[in-house]
């Protein structure tokens, strides 16, 4: 049986806590994130967690205009898809732009974490969770 190293509960906390977790393959040194059970490179199962820098890229967004209720008191906001430096990528709310602002001219624009924000038990999934916030650096 394969051991989960990251658990849903440990990488949501330090989500809140403004940190980034994943983990590194000790067999081929690949950084993954979103966090898996087994590596993608190279489909070992000795990984180790580690914390990201916090740093990235953001490869696309999307303005959010009718955003679920979790999110309703801060919509309209912006949804990246950030190319995490180590490797990986994540998703998380850039906040430092107003939506209406928001052009092509983001994407390429390196990014920091400055803190997470926590999601009430989504309809989905029933659990609480929580989502980066990031800001333009």
């Amino acid at each position: 049986m394969i051991d989960y190293k990251l658990t849903f509960e440990t990488y949501t906390k330090n989500l809140l806590g403004g940190r980034i977790l994943g983990l590194k393959c000790n067999k081929c040194s690949n950084y993954i994130h979103p966090p898996r059970m087994i590596c993608p490179k190279c489909y070992s199962t000795d990984l180790n967690i580690i914390e990201f820098n916090g740093t990235g890229e953001i490869n696309t967004f999307t303005v959010v205009r009718v955003a679920p209720t979790w999110m309703e008191d801060i919509a309209p906001l912006i949804i990246a898809h950030i190319k995490l430096d180590e490797g990986g990528f994540i998703l998380g709310h850039l906040s430092d732009i107003e939506a209406d602002a928001a052009s092509l001219d983001l994407i390429g624009k390196k990014v920091k974490m400055i803190g997470g924000r926590e999601v009430k038990k989504d309809i989905i999934s029933g659990v609480n969770g929580a989502i980066p916030i990031f800001q333009l650096l």
